[in-house]
């Protein structure tokens, strides 16, 4: 049996992902959705925005534990030693099936509500514990925590 690469892996995990965004319920017919998450200890909350004919609607919550799980896998398959791991993601699909992911390594997340950080110095701390970065690789705004 031949082993997956990191890649092959990264690649299964983004697309359970994508294909739990374009599963989502909706009363209405959609164009294209964006789920942006960051993961925090075992809680991943969310924020999702929906785009039809009507304009864009959104809501916001945590992610059912087996899409957080996969989500957590990503983010520890994801990780570098020494530049660590991405801090949001932000997955995308439209409703004729592209999908796409990105990923925040360095900017500090915002509270989609208040617009304020959205990461504690407690979160950023856990966040360095288990993905450890070098100095240099290391944001202004999280060596501050």
């Amino acid at each position: 049996m031949t082993e997956q690469s990191p890649m092959e892996v990264q690649q299964q995990l983004i697309v359970q992902i994508l294909r739990w965004v374009g599963s989502l319920e909706s009363a209405e017919e959609w164009t294209d959705r964006a789920v942006q998450v960051r993961p925090a200890r075992e809680d991943v909350p969310f924020v999702l925005q929906e785009r039809s004919a009507r304009g864009v609607g959104g809501a916001a919550g945590l992610l059912p534990p087996e899409v957080a799980e996969v989500v957590i896998a990503l983010q520890r398959t994801m990780f570098a030693p020494g530049t660590g791991t991405w801090i949001t993601g932000m997955f995308t699909v439209t409703a004729d099936g592209k999908g796409d992911a990105r990923f925040n390594y360095d900017e500090q997340p915002r509270d989609p509500e208040t617009g304020g950080p959205a990461m504690g110095p407690e979160d950023v701390r856990d966040h360095l514990q288990q993905f450890p970065r070098d100095l240099d690789k290391t944001p202004e705004w999280m060596r501050a925590a």
